[in-house]
């Protein structure tokens, strides 16, 4: 009974930010999340602070400010990274990481392999050869690579 209650809270707060569609779409994924994440989200729409979460060396926090998601994106990401975080992790350095106009200093593209390499090592991700990161496919904010 608790769970269903739960569940009400969350399709109410996400119909009211996201629209009635939108909102049955984010339960669906949302009914799939581990406790972990499930508990850290309710807790979020509870009193709107953002808890303290990390999956595989990612924090929603990271999410949030680095990529600029809305939390509840952020929440997904976690559990796709969760989930399958070899197809994530890829997609975190193709396209994620890309804007067309900017261009990549040798320092910045060599702090982004390096952390992209981290993630992929501390989760035990062994994948195909990653392409070579081009100057224009990487977003730079204030030096910071994000």
């Amino acid at each position: 009974m608790i769970k269903i209650i739960k569940y009400k809270n969350l399709f109410m707060v996400l119909e009211h930010e996201y629209g009635f569609i939108a909102a049955i779409k984010f339960i669906n994924r949302i009914r799939k999340f581990s406790p972990m994440l499930f508990d850290a989200l309710y807790e979020y729409i509870q009193n709107y602070q953002i808890p303290v979460v990390e999956v595989r060396g990612v924090s929603l926090i990271e999410l949030i400010e680095n990529e600029m998601m809305s939390p509840i994106m952020a929440f997904i990401t976690l559990d796709w990274i969760e989930k399958k975080p070899m197809d994530a992790f890829d997609y975190m350095q193709k396209y994620r990481y890309s804007a067309p106009l900017q261009e990549l200093s040798d320092m910045q593209r060599i702090m982004l392999e390096e952390r992209l390499k981290e993630l992929k090592q501390k989760n035990n991700i062994i994948g195909p050869a990653p392409e070579p990161l081009i100057e224009t496919d990487l977003k730079i904010d204030n030096e910071k690579i994000i």
